[in-house]
């Protein structure tokens, strides 16, 4: 059946790239709705952003046109029977009012879409001509939405098919749900289109986004763009006077956006930096009794197990009563709907422990070896901004612009290695 569909796709190439490029075009640019009204249908959390439906599109042509990497099949073989072994060991638990299966099956299926880039093999016609533009227009939307829903409330936006939770809060979120996930967006759908256009990062890149970050008041996006941009051109220059002279500047300029953060604005009002720092206690604890992690059927049990050990020894050395507002709640909650350690790294130590721990930082140096390789600084900044991004900052699920990070990397990367081989 499959080789019939692939013969039929060979014949008619056009349509074969007509819904491949449509696909694209539309997943990209509703990567800045991440909050609509779809999430209240049986989809649930899954329905948050409607680009999942188009990134589903273009993996299942990609994959019949382009095939899936020997490691994938591997990897995919690996986390399929190591989570139905997981679901055998939890299959009768119940964790925050949830049977752990249901939880399992929702994680595994969530995992999955956001990593699907990382699948299929790449080809030189993966991305569509002018594809950046595209990209640039979808960073323009998530910048619009601050305007739209935080700043003037249009009721059009604000509670309806594009903003459906209508929570107050004192950070801009645009059409995400949450602040994080609006800064990783804009900056990674900016850094994508100066990577698809094959722009060198400049100090005008820098000091803009970093004012957008500060704008909607991000300290999480601002230091991991930062860091990001100090890793990735630690050795630009030649000359090192040069070189000292662009790591001080970006020291300094660091140092004083982390002031104002600290004295402008009201630190106490964000309880999110105690909450995090509480919460990689829990993959730490877990990893001790589970080297090997528990899988997602096992993800909120872990929590239920290890979640009171934590609070308890972060308030025994932080004293800082007020900061605990928000990790209290975790304690008491009858759902999971916030049950997570709000990073993709420390989320999956608790699944697959050790060995995921070792794929995922040599996943990183491998990426980060073969861009400095081809000599693309704006592709390191990139990676390095992924990689930052889903250790300390955001669990990734939903947020489909980091997928898109993973496309237009491997993407370039093909681009310019098939160059250099025809040389």
């Amino acid at each position: 059946m499959v080789g019939k569909i692939k013969n039929f796709l060979d014949e008619r190439q056009s349509l074969f790239y007509c819904f491949f490029y449509g696909g694209l075009f539309c997943f990209a640019l509703l990567l800045p709705f991440q909050d609509t009204s779809l999430s209240e249908s049986p989809l649930r959390f899954l329905g948050k952003s409607p680009s999942f439906l188009f990134l589903c599109l273009t993996f299942f042509l990609a994959v019949l046109k382009f095939g899936v990497n020997k490691f994938s099949i591997f990897i995919l073989f690996y986390v399929c029977a190591f989570n139905f072994l997981s679901f055998l060991n939890y299959c009768d638990y119940f964790s925050y009012g949830r049977s752990l299966q249901g939880k399992g099956i929702n994680l595994f299926v969530l995992n999955f879409i956001f990593l699907i880039p990382l699948l299929f093999n790449v080809e030189k016609s993966t991305l569509p001509r002018n594809f950046g533009w595209v990209v640039l227009l979808s960073f323009l939307i998530c910048f619009l939405g601050v305007f739209l829903v935080d700043i003037f409330h249009f009721s059009f936006f604000t509670s309806s098919f594009f903003h459906v939770d209508t929570i107050d809060q004192t950070r801009f979120r645009g059409f995400s749900y949450e602040p994080s996930m609006l800064a990783t967006s804009i900056i990674s759908l900016y850094l994508c289109y100066i990577c698809i256009n094959n722009k060198k990062i400049s100090v005008f890149d820098l000091v803009f986004i970093s004012f957008l970050l500060f704008f909607i008041q991000s300290k999480g996006g601002l230091l991991c763009f930062l860091i990001s941009i100090l890793i990735a051109f630690n050795s630009v220059f030649f000359s090192l006077k040069k070189r000292y002279v662009f790591l001080l500047l970006v020291m300094v300029f660091s140092s004083f956006c982390f002031l104002i953060f600290m004295f402008v604005l009201d630190f106490d009002k964000y309880t999110s930096t105690i909450t995090r720092g509480t919460l990689v206690l829990v993959p730490l604890f877990s990893l001790l009794d589970h080297p090997f992690g528990v899988g997602y059927f096992g993800f909120l049990d872990v929590f239920h197990q290890y979640l009171p050990s934590a609070v308890e020894f972060s308030k025994e050395y932080i004293h800082h009563d007020s900061g605990f507002r928000e990790i209290d709640k975790y304690l008491v909650a009858d759902t999971d709907s916030s049950i997570g350690s709000k990073s993709f790294f420390l989320n999956n130590v608790i699944v697959f422990g050790w060995p995921f721990i070792f794929l995922y930082f040599y996943s990183l140096f491998s990426a980060v070896k073969k861009c400095r390789s081809i000599s693309r600084k704006d592709l390191e900044v990139l990676v390095w901004f992924i990689f930052l991004s889903l250790t300390l900052f955001v669990e990734g699920v939903g947020l489909y612009a980091l997928s898109l990070g993973f496309l237009v990397c491997k993407y370039e990367m093909h681009c310019v290695n098939k160059k250099n081989n025809e040389r």
